[in-house]
């Protein structure tokens, strides 16, 4: 079937995000089909979105403290592949690891990534460790985060608790 290239990448997402085997090669085979900046950042999605708790941990590393993911629309690339809806327990694994930084990021990092970096990486885990570690963070580092990370912060963990709340009321 012919297919846009659109159409091939949302399938390559669906695929890495549950774990096919063969991604690599298929991812490989797109991006040498697909050289297109989009292209480029797609397959940075993709290969983020594999659900591996490793290779998360590995992203997230490099989104703290990049040495070869240079640019905001890379970065954002990333972080909206990392943590697809069928992947929230890998999120819930490695949530200490997104939070712990934060008070550093607050004060290295520009507002535009820190938003897109507590926006997308801090999505509803709807899981009561997920509200208490986010609330611990609040607690403990409220002092040490910009007005940026903070409200951010306070969104998720609101976002979380209604979760929670809608979960319980059913």
């Amino acid at each position: 079937l012919e297919m846009s290239a659109d159409m091939r990448w949302t399938m390559l997402g669906i695929l890495s995000r549950n774990g096919a085997a063969d991604i690599d090669e298929l991812l490989a085979a797109e991006s040498d089909a697909d050289v297109s900046d989009y292209g480029e950042k797609r397959a940075l999605s993709v290969r983020a979105a594999q659900p591996d708790v490793a290779l998360k941990a590995k992203w997230l590393a490099e989104l703290q403290s990049p040495r070869e993911l240079k640019g905001l629309a890379n970065q954002r690339a990333v972080m909206s592949g990392l943590f697809p809806s069928n992947q929230t327990a890998l999120q819930l694994e490695v949530l200490p690891q997104i939070l712990h930084p934060l008070p550093d990021l607050s004060d290295t990092s520009d507002p535009y990534f820190l938003s897109s970096y507590t926006s997308l990486l801090l999505t509803a885990m709807c899981v009561e460790r997920s509200s208490a570690l986010m609330q611990k963070t609040l607690d403990e580092q409220a002092a040490r985060l910009n007005s940026t990370a903070s409200r951010f912060l306070r969104e998720a963990l609101q976002a979380d608790r209604q979760c929670l709340a809608l979960r319980s009321a059913q």
